[in-house]
C-alpha cells in the first residue's frame, strides 16, 4: 500500500532530522513500514531536493483542489443538492429499516438527518463525525432534534470506519464533497468488511473535478489495455464510476444508484447497497 504525499514528506522530516534512526526506528514512530521507509530513504538519496519538490508539488496541486471546494462549494441549498439528499433517503427508507445506527457526516445543520427522521424513522441513532472544532460545537448544539442518543464524535470519519466491526451500521450517510483519492481506502474497508448490514447503504457524494491522485492513471492504464489504442482521459467522473463498479465485484455490495449534480463544482452520488 502506498503511503500519501503528506506521509511521505513527514518520513523525509525525520530522516533528516534524525540520521542515527533506522528504517525500523522510523517505522514505529510514524506507524508506516520500515520497507515503505527504505524505498523514501533510497529516492531521497537518488534525487535528493527533486524528489522533495516533487512531493511538494503533489501536495500543492491536492490543497488547490480543496482550496477551489472551500471557496467555491456555498450552494449547499441548491435544487440539485437536495436532489441528492432526496436520493439518498429514498434509498435509506427502501430497506425497511426504522432503527439501528446510522454513521454520517451532519455537518452543523443536520440536512439530511432531519429528511430521515421527518420521512423515515425518529428513533435511528446517529454516530455524528466532524473534525472541525467549530462546526463540531454548531454539530453538537443540534444534535438533539434529531434521531435518539446520538454518538458525537471531534474526528475523522475514518477512524470510525476503521475501527468498525461486521454489520455494525445499517447505513452510512458519506456526505463527503472531497475527491476520491482522499476517502477510497475507507471506502473499500467498509464494503469488503461488510460494516453494513444486509440491505443497508452507503451513499457517497463526491468532487467530480480532478483530484491528482492515482485513480485518473489507473483509468487510463485499464482503459488503453482493453483497447489496445492511447487513453488520456481527465473526466475524473469515468475514474469514479469504475472505482465502485469495481468495488461491488469483489464485495456484496452493488451500485444502485449514480447522480451527477452541479452545486457550483461538479459533484456524482454513487449509493451502494448490500445485497447478501
Amino acid at each position: 500500500m502506498s503511503l500519501e504525499a503528506t506521509q511521505k514528506l513527514q518520513v523525509i522530516e525525520v530522516i533528516n532530522q534524525n540520521q542515527e534512526l533506522t528504517n525500523k526506528d522510523i517505522s514505529k514512530v510514524l506507524k508506516v513500514s520500515a520497507s515503505q521507509v527504505s524505498s523514501i530513504r533510497y529516492w531521497l538519496g537518488v534525487k535528493g531536493e527533486s524528489y522533495i519538490a516533487e512531493i511538494k508539488e503533489i501536495i500543492s496541486k491536492e490543497e488547490s483542489i480543496y482550496k477551489l471546494y472551500e471557496d467555491k462549494f456555498k450552494n449547499k441549498n441548491g435544487l440539485e443538492k437536495q436532489q441528492a439528499r432526496e436520493i439518498m433517503v429514498d434509498w435509506i427508507a427502501s430497506s425497511n429499516y426504522r432503527r439501528g445506527n446510522i454513521l454520517t457526516l451532519p455537518c452543523s445543520d443536520w440536512n439530511i438527518e432531519k429528511m430521515v427522521t421527518e420521512n423515515v424513522s425518529k428513533v435511528f441513532k446517529y454516530v455524528a463525525c466532524e473534525r472541525d472544532t467549530n462546526t463540531f460545537i454548531k454539530m453538537a448544539q443540534n444534535s438533539t432534534k434529531y434521531g435518539r442518543n446520538n454518538e458525537l464524535y471531534h474526528g475523522e470519519i475514518s477512524e470510525k470506519l476503521f475501527s468498525a466491526k461486521e454489520n455494525q451500521y445499517k447505513h452510512i450517510i458519506a456526505d463527503y464533497c472531497g475527491t476520491l483519492n482522499k476517502v477510497k481506502k475507507e471506502l473499500m474497508y467498509a464494503c469488503m468488511n461488510n460494516i453494513v448490514e444486509v440491505n443497508g447503504t452507503i451513499s457517497v457524494t463526491l468532487l467530480k473535478a480532478r483530484d491528482f491522485g492515482g485513480a485518473i492513471t489507473k483509468f487510463n492504464q485499464f482503459a488503453s489495455e482493453l483497447t489496445g489504442g492511447a487513453c488520456n482521459n481527465s473526466d475524473n467522473e469515468k475514474a469514479i464510476k469504475l472505482f465502485f463498479k469495481s468495488l461491488s465485484c469483489m464485495t456484496d455490495f452493488e451500485v444502485v444508484q449514480e447522480f451527477c449534480y452541479q452545486d457550483t463544482s461538479p459533484m456524482i452520488l454513487i449509493v451502494l447497497k448490500r445485497t447478501k
